[in-house]
């Protein structure tokens, strides 16, 4: 079971530049092989550079634990023990755009 969530705070005011931040998620409530959990990003984002992507809090590293193409985001890691009964597995996102 997957859950998707997006999430755009609202901006102020001001000089210019980059006005919008986005946050989107993905959970996992059974378990997973690497490759199996992609989340497609709301928004592009304005740069990789700017792009946060964690799993549970924990900050994920490009090509190690993750990969993009266009908006998808295909997550490299696998957790084969995760049952309903455990607290589920956030994939988080989170970009300027």
């Amino acid at each position: 079971m997957a859950i998707v969530n997006s999430y755009k705070p609202s901006t102020g005011g001001g000089g210019g530049g980059i006005t919008s931040f986005a946050q989107d998620t993905v959970s996992r409530t059974t378990a997973y092989a690497s490759g199996a959990v992609t989340l497609t990003l709301s928004q592009t984002p304005f740069s990789l550079n700017g792009l946060i992507v964690n799993l549970n809090g924990q900050i994920l590293k490009q090509t190690t634990d993750w990969t993009i193409a266009g908006l998808v985001i295909t997550f490299l890691v696998e957790n084969p023990y995760l049952t309903v009964s455990d607290l589920p597995d956030v994939f988080t996102a989170q970009y300027p755009y």
